[in-house]
């Protein structure tokens, strides 16, 4: 698999959707769109923390199960680097195993950068 990582100096922000198409998708709800934000912002370290868990454990299906929540979330808002860390994750298998704590690095950073420009977008 190719490493398509952000750098902080080059984020791809175009991946990104923009205020404007969150708040056309809710129907110009600007409070729902931000309450979606936070959500998000919330349930983003408990499902991280339930991915590392899983790896700790040994269990595959689990955190397969948690990135795919979590891959779901993260469509709302962006369709790049961070959702295709996900699916990485999500594609895990027993055998992926040994790797699984670079693949969930990666998503950190990744999410890193998502949280950040969600921030600065919607929570301004």
């Amino acid at each position: 698999m190719s490493d398509t990582s952000m750098t902080s100096e080059n984020p791809r922000a175009s991946s990104f959707t923009t205020r404007e198409e969150l708040l056309e998708t809710f129907e110009g709800d600007a409070a729902f769109a931000g309450e979606l934000v936070e959500t998000f912002l919330t349930r983003c370290p408990i499902l991280l923390g339930e991915i590392r868990s899983a790896i700790e454990a040994g269990d595959a299906f689990a955190a397969s199960r948690s990135a795919h929540s979590l891959k779901g979330s993260i469509g709302y808002f962006e369709n790049g680097d961070a959702y295709a860390a996900a699916l990485q994750m999500e594609r895990i298998t027993p055998q992926d195993l040994p790797r699984s704590n670079d693949l969930l690095a990666a998503l950190e950073n990744r999410l890193g950068h998502l949280a950040a420009w969600m921030r600065t977008e919607f929570l301004r």
